[in-house]
């Protein structure tokens, strides 16, 4: 039943994409072929990389400029007050500027799924406005710690040694668990939105009111099931989503945070500090003298 789901909504998804046109066309008129990956029996295929065709000119396809050139955009979203608001912000706001991101964060969100799907209306919010190429999302319980590092080289990093850098639409990382999706990239193509509706109707299809599941939970069976295998690419939880030594629950490099690191996630801090009212405020505040390359005024 749950492949069945997966299956018919890849299909649907890909028939609105060719009708709608993408795919077809650059901004300066080129024409481009859509290739599509075999499937496995029994799934569907699904867009795997846009090759272009005719002379060669300066347009790109949203999320298919070099990497080194590509508009990126870092969000999160928050709707509480906390002791470490200004904290987040700042950290992410001023790495943001110093290598020409967008930093967008929400402060409302109306998911009926609950709180942690809004993640997905931003991240299709920014594929629809056509402004940038990768997105990074990071919950608001993070810090970015080497300033010095640029996203584009982690991106291309991540990519270059897959059969074809071109099909990843989504990068992620394990924590102790399977998947952590409090820090994932996106390319910001319309190519990458089967996966969240996928996601969404695994949720719909399969959580019940004993059997709940987190957005979290939804990513890793869809990506489990393999339809989308070839756009999925996992790299170490050190690489964009480290947890320091207070939060022992590392992937299977057992790495903890250190300084030089890209970035620290205090996920579930308050289940690894018995006792602290403020533990994700408590471990920021004891962190962020340790952020590499802010030498903004």
């Amino acid at each position: 039943m749950r492949l069945a789901v997966l299956v018919l909504l890849a299909l649907i998804v890909f028939l609105q994409l060719r009708a709608s046109g993408f795919g077809r066309h650059l901004s300066d008129d080129r024409e481009v072929e859509v290739v599509v990956v075999p499937s496995l029996p029994g799934q569907v295929g699904i867009p795997a990389a846009v090759t272009a065709k005719g002379p060669k000119t300066k347009g790109y396809l949203n999320g298919f400029r070099p990497v080194n050139e590509s508009r990126v955009a870092i969000i999160t979203f928050t709707t509480e007050q906390k002791s470490y608001l200004h904290m987040s912000l700042r950290n992410h706001q001023r790495y943001a500027n110093k290598h020409g991101y967008d930093f967008i964060v929400d402060f409302d969100q109306h998911a009926e799924r609950g709180l942690m799907w809004h993640k997905f209306e931003m991240v299709e919010r920014l594929i629809d406005g056509g402004q940038h190429d990768w997105i990074w999302w990071m919950d608001f319980d993070t810090l970015i710690t080497n300033m010095t590092m640029k996203l584009t080289d982690v991106i291309a990093d991540a990519i270059k040694e897959t059969p074809d850098p071109d099909a990843i639409d989504w990068i992620f990382t394990p924590d102790c668990w399977e998947l952590n999706a409090g820090s994932f990239i996106t390319r910001a193509s319309p190519r990458a939105k089967p996966f969240i509706n996928a996601t969404i109707a695994y949720h719909e299809a399969n959580a019940t009111y004993e059997q709940q599941l987190s957005e979290q939970d939804c990513i890793r069976d869809v990506i489990r099931g393999g339809v989308f295998a070839n756009h999925v690419k996992f790299v170490s939880q050190a690489t964009i989503n480290a947890f320091p030594k207070e939060i022992k629950c590392w992937d299977q490099e057992k790495r903890p945070w250190r300084k030089g690191m890209f970035a620290i996630h205090f996920a579930g801090a308050w289940a690894h500090l018995e006792g602290e009212d403020d533990a994700t405020g408590l471990l920021m505040r004891q962190y962020i003298d340790d952020v590499v390359g802010d030498d903004d005024p």
